[in-house]
């Protein structure tokens, strides 16, 4: 009886402003919304029709561009429960919105959803945020639901990160509120295309999000398959990784070998300015997609560690290298690493054991010294590699602290 005085009530509410729908003496209530998956693995829309006489209703959605549907739908008093496929929705229900939070196989996340009033559509827009917290890479989903005036959104980030909850905003207004952030957030629309947006913390750690009109379909889910390597500051650990990267932002995965042990990352995020975001337990990665290279730092247990450096494998096949560097007349260490790729393009990292003034990206062609390089150093750059090994040198114009460089097959 609850449920149904509470459902004629909005009914009534309805009625004075006009209904979604009629028929057979029935109203139905049509909300469209956003939800975003904690562990950075989904996120998506949804569309719900509920008919306030009968408290019951239909409704679909859709996880990464992959459409679903709502099997069972139920109303009661204020509270609402959907499910289907292995995810099920519970929180409230009024005349304008629904929030709440959703189980499913991956692990669940947050909703909200906005009531499409008479001669207004609600449109969802789906996408990513990558930033750092303490300094430390922090990502994960970003989504908001506009009507006429109106936007409600919900935000998440892996590894339990605190920095998760509900946006709320004014349609033509950039900025927005995210009921977590200690700082400031703005997000624009552009046009029907997407989004952009930026958050800052009031500690001085920034991010950006960016995303697109929600899709009812993914033709092409993996759009680039990146190969790389890692070196630490100290060149005393290395390994390599591998992405495969998701056109939605989410559902992209990976994983990464550091001494010789492999592990797979619990998430990985991508679509926001050409960045990547990678996440395990205690390891952590961000970098920026440069055309076909991928150029970034790492983190373990909190503190940035070293560097890592891919290139968009291409359908071709690749070869990784791990070793180390020394230079100077104190023979100063570091850490060398590159992929060769079928084509004989080499993309990699150099570190010097100082974590900041002598660090960088290595490019070029194997064989093809005049192109080969060592980011922001001008001297002549040798790279000899071959099965199982490699070594080099480098030498710093005018200056008598050339290094070398050597190592094999990554571990």
């Amino acid at each position: 009886m609850r449920s149904r005085l509470v459902l004629l009530a909005l009914a009534a509410l309805v009625a004075c402003g006009g209904s979604d729908s009629t028929g057979a003496g029935k109203t139905t209530l049509v909300y469209g919304g956003v939800f975003a998956g904690e562990n950075g693995t989904e996120g998506g829309n949804f569309s719900v029709s509920i008919v306030v006489e009968d408290s019951t209703g239909s409704g679909t959605f859709v996880v990464n561009g992959d459409p679903e549907s709502f099997t069972a739908l139920d109303v009661d008093g204020t509270d609402f429960t959907a499910s289907g496929a292995g995810y099920t929705f519970s929180g409230t229900v009024d005349d304008s919105t629904l929030n709440g939070s959703y189980t499913s196989p991956n692990g669940g996340g947050l909703f909200t959803g906005l009531r499409r009033l008479p001669g207004t559509t609600v449109t969802a827009y789906c996408g990513t945020h990558i930033g750092t917290r303490n300094g430390v890479p922090m990502a994960g989903a970003f989504a908001f639901a506009e009507r006429a005036g109106t936007r409600r959104g919900v935000f998440t980030s892996v590894l339990n990160d605190p920095f998760r909850g509900y946006l709320q905003g004014a349609t033509g207004n950039a900025a927005v509120t995210l009921d977590t952030l200690n700082g400031n957030a703005v997000v624009a629309t552009t046009g029907p295309a997407g989004f952009s947006g930026s958050y800052a913390m009031a500690a001085g750690d920034t991010g950006v999000t960016s995303g697109i009109v929600c899709r009812s379909n993914v033709v092409s889910p993996i759009i680039s398959v990146i190969e790389g390597v890692l070196g630490s500051f100290n060149g005393q650990e290395l390994g390599d990784f591998s992405f495969s990267l998701s056109s939605t932002g989410l559902g992209s995965s990976g994983s990464y070998k550091l001494g010789g042990v492999g592990k797979t990352f619990l998430a990985v995020i991508s679509g926001v300015n050409n960045q990547v975001a990678a996440f395990d337990s205690t390891f952590r990665f961000i970098g920026a997609i440069d055309t076909t290279t991928i150029s970034g730092k790492y983190s373990k247990g909190g503190s940035i560690a070293g560097r890592a450096a891919g290139i968009n494998a291409d359908s071709q096949t690749v070869d990784k290298y791990c070793g180390g560097l020394t230079y100077g007349a104190s023979s100063t260490a570091g850490a060398f690493a590159f992929i060769v790729r079928a084509d004989s393009a080499i993309f990699g990292l150099y570190t010097g054991g100082n974590g900041a003034a002598f660090q960088g990206d290595v490019s070029g062609v194997w064989g093809v010294d005049s192109v080969t390089r060592m980011e922001g150093q001008t001297g002549l750059v040798v790279i000899l590699p071959s099965p199982g090994s490699f070594g080099g040198y480098f030498d710093f114009p005018g200056s008598a602290q050339d290094g070398t460089m050597t190592g094999g097959s990554c571990p």
